[in-house]
């Protein structure tokens, strides 16, 4: 049996401020002084639980910088938690989101094989109208095949044709969860509601 089961899992990155210092910078001011560059942690999931079983879809939405991608990776063992316990039993395949053409490379590679757990982020979005077209019939194909299929978009109206249930993260945390078309519901909500605050 395929599943996919987070328990109160986090995930922190330790990060300069400034991206990068030159060799001279370090020569010159921090070789033997406390760096001018210091670590800071950047929390990207924080306190997230959820357990995905067989034959269960999955969409994740929420804005830019949510966590939407670092969950998914952590999904697929590309990154590990910093806290809490992270299981997974099946077979993975994950796509994720490049450019251009790899993008096609990479989905038509990704999709000749048939894993229990399906793992797609923003690659719907990607390509011409021809493509995205069959990029959706072929997940719809795998997704018959796969156990499991958890997918992250920002394309709210190809959600409700892929996945039954979703998932909003927003600032590392889990918001909501339940059917796709109640948390796109309240997403949209609180994302217009927002915008009206703002304005």
């Amino acid at each position: 049996m395929a599943f996919i089961e987070l328990d109160r899992v986090g995930l922190t990155f330790r990060v300069r401020q400034q991206y990068q210092i030159t060799m001279k910078e370090y020569l010159l001011r921090g070789m033997f002084r406390q760096s001018r560059n210091p670590l800071m942690e950047v929390r990207a999931l924080q306190d997230v639980s959820l357990r995905i079983g067989d034959g269960r879809r999955v969409g994740v939405i929420g804005a830019n910088g949510s966590g939407k991608s670092t969950l998914l990776r952590l999904m697929a063992g590309v990154y590990h938690p910093t806290a809490g316990r992270r299981a997974v039993e099946g077979k993975v395949s994950a796509l994720f989101d490049s450019a251009g053409m790899m993008v096609r490379l990479a989905f038509s590679a990704a999709t000749a094989i048939e894993p229990e757990i399906l793992l797609v982020d923003e690659v719907l979005g990607a390509g011409d109208l021809a493509f995205q077209g069959k990029a959706e019939r072929r997940l719809n194909e795998m997704m018959e095949k796969a156990r499991i299929l958890v997918v992250v978009s920002h394309n709210l109206s190809v959600l409700p044709r892929l996945c039954t249930e979703g998932v909003w993260l927003e600032k590392g945390r889990v918001r909501a969860e339940g059917l796709i078309e109640e948390v796109i519901d309240a997403y949209v909500e609180h994302t217009q509601g927002a915008r009206a605050v703002a304005a």
